[in-house]
């Protein structure tokens, strides 16, 4: 079950040509030793900043693709496809906007979610209506509602202006646009392809680290100016393994993916990136020092009886964990039900996942 989820939560991609890469990005070379696991980082690497119960209540039952989008003003913000979750810095819970359904204040399902903590206001995301949704973050009262017809995905840039994906068949000549607050373009990038066919499933998607909107294209990740643009910070080498265009994306020859590695997911401070990808039919789970291009972890799940991920030590338990989110350089883990018994089995069965907070601190 946890592999599935993860093969349609790593199918993020998109088709259109980079920007010009500038000299002096650092790399970090997958093709490198593919097939072996690589334990260059330890448990005592990692130094464990807070463990944090989410309070369950009627309105609180996470669901299982829920996950974490924010953590400020001593509120954690949490999404899954159908609501979104705030609790206090202890796990309380305070508040949700549970709004799915067809009327003109509700959303089929929640792609992309950003706070305004200015306005306390949340903003959904929906896809496929192509609506972006308003709502208090006190007690999810509905705002306003406003129209983005041929969009993919958009979000907050935390300013007043937003990123936005725009569809193949958008009249549009932007792939990628800006806009302000009040709904004003004010940079957009050429578009670089055409419409690839209905036989391409493209799903195009944004990375949040430290309050800043990243992209990944044609193995680069880009941060978002707020102003417009695109600034490379990685990219990602994978020599012969680079899966061809229409292996990746041809809905046809999904079967030869696994010759090639795909699906990458990244995670990442300054520092470090904790990189999730498919090669061979199997799950990797790979920490690296982005600065030096160094290799620190690797680890290959080749079935589901595999653990997926970095073991740490916490109340003398040994369990894997994955980080989604990363703020200030301390990455966000959620823990799952099971685990969370594991570590709290005070608290019965009836139990909300954890969140697990984290600082690298390898040994020099």
């Amino acid at each position: 079950m946890g592999i599935c989820i993860l093969f349609i939560l790593l199918m993020l991609y998109s088709c259109s040509d980079s920007p010009h890469v500038e000299e002096g990005v650092a790399t970090l070379r997958l093709s490198d030793a593919p097939n072996r696991n690589y334990q260059g980082m330890k448990q005592t690497d990692v130094q464990v900043v807070s463990l944090i119960p989410l309070e369950l209540t009627e309105h609180s039952i996470l669901g299982e693709s829920c996950t974490l989008i924010d953590d400020s003003l001593g509120r954690i913000v949490l999404k899954d496809i159908g609501t979104v979750y705030v609790f206090d810095s202890k796990g309380n819970y305070l508040s949700s906007i549970n709004q799915r359904g067809e009327g003109p204040q509700q959303y089929y399902n929640i792609f992309d979610a950003s706070v305004d903590w200015e306005a306390k206001q949340i903003h959904v995301f929906d896809y496929p209506s192509c609506r972006l949704l308003t709502y208090s973050i006190e007690n999810g009262s509905f705002a306003q509602a406003a129209s983005w017809a041929s969009t993919e995905g958009m979000l907050s840039l935390g300013n007043g202006n937003w990123v936005v994906y725009n569809t193949p068949n958008d009249t549009v000549p932007y792939d990628l646009s800006i806009y302000d607050k009040d709904g004003k373009r004010i940079w957009g990038r050429m578009r670089q392809t055409e419409n690839p066919g209905n036989n391409y499933q493209v799903l195009r998607t944004f990375y949040k680290s430290n309050n800043e909107v990243h992209i990944y294209e044609n193995d680069t990740i880009f941060r978002v100016k707020k102003e417009g643009g695109l600034h490379p910070l990685f990219c990602i080498n994978k020599g012969k393994l680079t899966a061809p265009t229409d292996v990746l994306y041809d809905i046809r020859k999904k079967q030869e993916r696994n010759q090639y590695i795909w699906g990458e997911s990244f995670c990442f401070s300054t520092r470090y990136c904790f990189l999730r990808f498919y090669y061979d039919n199997c799950i990797y789970s790979d920490i690296w020092d982005i600065t030096a291009g160094k290799l620190c972890y690797r680890n290959i799940a080749h079935s589901p009886a595999d653990k997926i991920g970095f073991p740490i030590q916490i109340n003398d338990a040994t369990i894997y964990v994955w980080p989604a989110f990363v703020k200030n350089d301390t990455f966000y883990c959620l823990i799952d039900e099971a685990t969370t018994m594991l570590l709290f089995p005070e608290k019965g069965e009836d139990i909300n996942p954890c969140i697990l907070k984290i600082d690298l601190m390898p040994n020099k």
